[in-house]
């Protein structure tokens, strides 16, 4: 008997994790990837989620292989909705061919892995070298036995679903101009910052700069119309008081210094107050108000650096 799953949503990090916990224990799901490249089988050396260049960006999944004696790194985009962006595939090239010269991997391939509608109507989709669709998954998944590939396919299935009536994006030029100058006045100004800009268009709601740190898996939003920066520490809501030891460690008398510990949903967040900005006027209407946020920022920036990374791994996995 099948076991009926709804799922709330179906996001693009839901469907990274299902193709890297597919990828490492499925050898079946691997090859439909394998397939497109004409690799028999391979041993997984690594997989790992947002790897990131600070000056090429981010890999939504990155796998290291061996085959045939030789390493092999797939650079996958998973896409359930959200528009690609211009130069996106060659940027993943970029960042392939950064990883054979840093000794990575012997040799990379580019992948895209998104629904078939998206691959087929997206121009941009058609610049990756090799294209899995959903489809191809759900059909996997749909032709294997066992529960566990009952549960997948459902996944797969609502993120096609989700795909057919889900959000596009529509431009604001205004706020995707922001976005540009925002860019360039970090990387001439506050270039110590890790600021991960994608360019291409913008909708009206992007308004939340993002930034990696030092550390794996912390990173901290720049929520502009809040007037805060916030160090996001991700299902950590109810350590809040963990949070505030830790800073209690680091920084001497961390409120006169302007640190706050908030509950951000079901996350928690170390925050810092800037100017309120809106993304939607001219940038150099609030160049000023701008360089006060960076200043901040630089100063979220150094205080993660400050941080004992052994401490912040043992919050974020605790």
């Amino acid at each position: 008997m099948t076991v009926s799953c709804i799922f709330d949503d179906v996001s693009e990090r839901d469907m990274d994790m299902l193709i890297v916990e597919e990828m490492v224990s499925n050898a079946g799901f691997r090859k439909l990837f394998l397939d497109k490249i004409g690799i028999s089988d391979a041993d997984i050396l690594s997989v790992e989620l947002s790897k990131t260049d600070p000056a090429l960006g981010e890999s939504d999944i990155t796998v290291t292989l061996v085959a045939g004696g030789k390493r092999i790194g797939l650079l996958i985009e998973d896409k359930v909705d959200a528009i690609a962006m211009p130069e996106q595939a060659a940027r993943y090239t970029l960042r392939g061919e950064r990883g054979v010269s840093d000794g990575l991997y012997n040799e990379f391939s580019v992948f895209i892995a998104a629904p078939q509608k998206y691959l087929s109507e997206n121009h941009e989709a058609a610049k990756y070298p090799n294209r899995v669709s959903y489809e191809e998954m759900l059909a996997y998944f749909q032709s294997a036995d066992g529960r566990r590939n009952e549960f997948q396919a459902q996944k797969v299935s609502q993120a096609i679903k989700k795909q057919k009536t889900g959000y596009q994006v529509r431009e604001d030029t205004a706020v995707t101009e922001f976005w540009r100058r925002y860019a360039e006045f970090q990387k001439a100004e506050f270039p110590d910052v890790w600021f991960l800009y994608s360019d291409g268009i913008k909708g009206a709601n992007a308004t939340w700069p993002r930034f990696h740190t030092v550390v794996k898996g912390l990173f901290f939003y720049h929520k502009s119309e809040f007037g805060c920066v916030d160090l996001t520490f991700e299902g950590c809501a109810e350590r809040i008081g963990e949070i505030e030891l830790l800073l209690q460690s680091t920084v001497d008398d961390y409120l006169k210094q302007g640190f706050t510990v908030q509950r951000t949903g079901k996350a928690a967040a170390i925050r810092l107050s800037v100017p309120v900005l809106d993304f939607h006027l001219p940038f150099d209407a609030q160049s000023e108000k701008i360089r006060e946020c960076f200043t901040e920022i630089r100063r979220m920036n150094n205080l993660v650096k400050a941080f004992d990374p052994a401490d912040v791994s043992a919050l974020l996995t605790g």
